[in-house]
């Protein structure tokens, strides 16, 4: 393709035109030297008419500039705080999460609490459940004594067990106000020290000087408008302090268990008033047989030490020896000649003397902590061979403690005199014990009385057989 001048007028309409991208009016452009004229190049010179309408360019493309990195800082301080609210969220829903498993822990030792009335077991799960959930180290249970004069030990948990037996005398009079316990026992709120090495306590007191606590928290034990004791808990972490937060929690345990602690007072005193009610027809029953004085304390305490080497529960056990001292209360309605009969009893009267288990079981069926062991009266004359009396129950269908009470009440029986016979020999009587095993007796129970015998029986005859 051949070049002509044409190129030139072309190249200067564009340069021209140029300022008008920008709303300034088109610049004026001179051909200085040409191509086409012998010259080596083109050269143009372009004057545009306003020098104001560039600055204004240059003035407004700064000016985007500036506002587009400020607008690029804005967003980038946006990012951060979203980041910040974002972590704050996630932190807010961390604590959310913790406050929620903590409160359902709480309800479940609360649902606890209502299901039990065994004192020591209401103390071991909340004590250590108050460890579990809330990150406590230790924690100890104070009560008031008896006779209102002191804040005396009663519980403690998360400690070396050698530590723990340095607090079983341990005591604080309630006239001993400057004490951190006692301050929250009177003030009837919770006392939080978070910094032990700062709070200026008496460096010989016992918790202080043996557990040295880094923080810890004191809540008073509250039921019924009444202080019953305290209940604290520390922590050695000096990074994990104990907080408000945690008191609060802690809080919430010390009135549950105080409640379930007044309950189970409560319960105790009205089974001791029932148990002082039946004991007068216990004693009025032994009465009509002088023989027979003090036979149902000796079952009571038998069944209760042979439910001992078979490792039952402490709630059994206290069960076992309800039922031993009530198992002959249906006796009452047998008639004194029948109960205090000289020579051996008839058929007939043999039939009227067997009838005692099941009028036990109605005399007592109204008592309400006695339900659900009632079998301990109905059906301590049971057999393991299924040859006893009310129910003829045999072998594993006759409930435990039953079949404790019929070895128990066998072995007394026996080496009690009767006006028609002399008691048996301890040895002797103890060889027929023996000689029904899987007969008469659960084998299991047999052995378990072999080991009550020869190791507590034969060497204290005199205090077993004390009246």
């Amino acid at each position: 393709r051949i070049l002509s001048k044409d190129i030139c007028l072309y190249n200067q309409g564009i340069y021209a035109a140029v300022p008008t991208i920008w709303g300034i009016p088109p610049g004026q452009v001179e051909e200085t030297s040409c191509y086409f004229n012998g010259d080596p190049y083109c050269r143009y010179k372009i004057t545009w008419s306003s020098l104001r309408g560039i600055r204004r360019l240059f003035y407004g493309l700064s000016t985007k500039k500036a506002s587009l990195i400020q607008a690029l800082d804005e967003i980038e301080k946006d990012k951060q705080l979203i980041k910040k609210k974002y972590t704050e969220v996630q932190n807010l829903n961390l604590q959310l999460y913790d406050k929620v498993a903590k409160l359902k822990a709480l309800n479940r030792a609360s649902n606890y609490l209502v299901s039990t009335q065994d004192i020591e077991k209401i103390l071991n799960y909340t004590l250590n459940m108050a460890l579990t959930i809330l990150k406590f180290d230790r924690a100890i249970l104070m009560l008031i004594d008896k006779n209102n004069k002191f804040l005396e030990y009663s519980y403690a948990t998360g400690g070396r067990s050698e530590d723990i037996e340095k607090l079983k005398n341990y005591r604080i009079p309630l006239t001993r106000e400057h004490n951190i316990m006692i301050k929250a026992l009177k003030r009837r709120k919770p006392v939080l020290i978070r910094d032990v090495a700062k709070a200026h306590l008496n460096p010989s007191n016992l918790i202080i000087s043996e557990f040295r606590p880094t923080s810890f928290t004191i809540c008073p034990l509250i039921a019924k408008q009444k202080v019953i004791g305290v209940l604290g808990a520390d922590r050695r972490d000096i990074y994990n302090r104990i907080t408000e937060a945690d008191t609060e929690l802690l809080s919430i345990f010390a009135n549950d268990i105080a409640v379930a602690l007044q309950r189970a007072n409560l319960n105790t005193e009205l089974k001791s008033s029932y148990l002082s009610a039946v004991m007068a027809l216990v004693n009025a029953i032994e009465n009509k047989d002088p023989y027979t004085k003090g036979h149902s304390e000796r079952v009571a305490r038998l069944a209760e030490k042979i439910g001992r080497v078979l490792d039952l529960p402490s709630e059994e056990l206290e069960y076992l020896r309800i039922g031993g001292i009530l198992h002959d209360v249906g006796k009452i309605g047998i008639p004194e000649s029948i109960v205090r009969s000289p020579k051996s009893l008839t058929k007939a009267e043999y039939r009227i003397i067997k009838s005692h288990p099941v009028k036990g079981e109605e005399i007592l069926e109204p008592i309400s902590f006695l339900k659900g062991h009632l079998y301990l009266i109905r059906n301590h004359h049971e057999r393991y061979d299924g040859k006893g009396y009310p129910d003829k129950l045999k072998r594993d269908e006759i409930p435990l403690g039953a079949a404790i009470m019929s070895i128990a009440d066998t072995f007394d029986a026996m080496i009690s005199s009767r006006p028609y016979r002399k008691g048996l020999p301890l040895k002797q009587a103890a060889k027929e014990i023996y000689k029904n095993s899987g007969t008469q007796f659960a084998p299991e129970i047999v052995e378990a009385f072999k080991i009550i015998f020869e190791k507590d029986i034969l060497l204290h005859k005199l205090q077993y057989l004390k009246k």
